[in-house]
């Protein structure tokens, strides 16, 4: 199977979520091993087509990775000259845009899986939020749900299991299947802190 291709790549990452950059040759000047307009996506553990390849793309790669570690968005221009810089024997000159794509800092537990929470989890995930998806009855007795690829799904766990594995600071929406285990979950959000909402 092949690798991806930058483009490939980038929509996967803004489809699923994940913190990525895309670093783009915009000026070259002398020798360089790829001309402006190509592009590599860069996450945390993977890179995605090439630049050239190279000291000169491993220091990309480094700087991407570290904005993102930072928690960085937005456009940067990078000055590379391939021989002072890189030490690369083509000594050319490059310009670099990276522009930075965090992950996306909105995370909710959705309770339930009824019908209300069927067509509100794709909403969720189209925006990209990390979704952790409750419900106390067991997986074979929902039936086959599709899910955004940001979902993470813990269905047949108790309600203070449930309660155990939320994010901190995640937002929570309740429409279970049962008003007296909304109301239970309700009082344990309140009695943490959590501002929950319910539908």
């Amino acid at each position: 199977m092949t690798a991806p291709r930058w483009f490939e790549a980038l929509a996967d990452c803004q489809r699923r979520g994940i913190a990525h950059a895309c670093a783009q040759i915009v000026t070259s000047a002398g020798s360089t091993p790829r001309e402006p307009g190509s592009q590599l996506v860069v996450t945390a553990n993977d890179a995605f087509d090439t630049l050239g390849g190279g000291r000169f793309e491993q220091q990309v790669i480094d700087t991407a990775r570290a904005a993102l570690a930072r928690g960085e968005a937005g456009c940067r221009l990078e000055s590379f000259s391939l021989g002072a810089r890189s030490g690369q024997c083509c000594g050319g000159h490059v310009e670099v845009l990276i522009t930075l794509y965090p992950a996306p800092g909105m995370r909710v537990a959705l309770f339930g899986a009824g019908h209300v929470a069927r067509a509100l989890e794709p909403l969720l995930g189209g925006l990209g939020w990390r979704v952790d998806w409750f419900d106390t009855r067991a997986p074979e007795t929902l039936g086959t749900i599709d899910t955004a690829a940001t979902t993470c799904c813990h269905f047949g766990v108790t309600a203070e299991a449930q309660l155990n594995r939320l994010a901190p600071g995640c937002h929570c929406l309740v429409m279970t299947h049962d008003h007296a285990l909304d109301e239970q979950l309700l009082a344990a959000l309140i009695a943490r802190g959590t501002r929950p909402r319910w539908g």
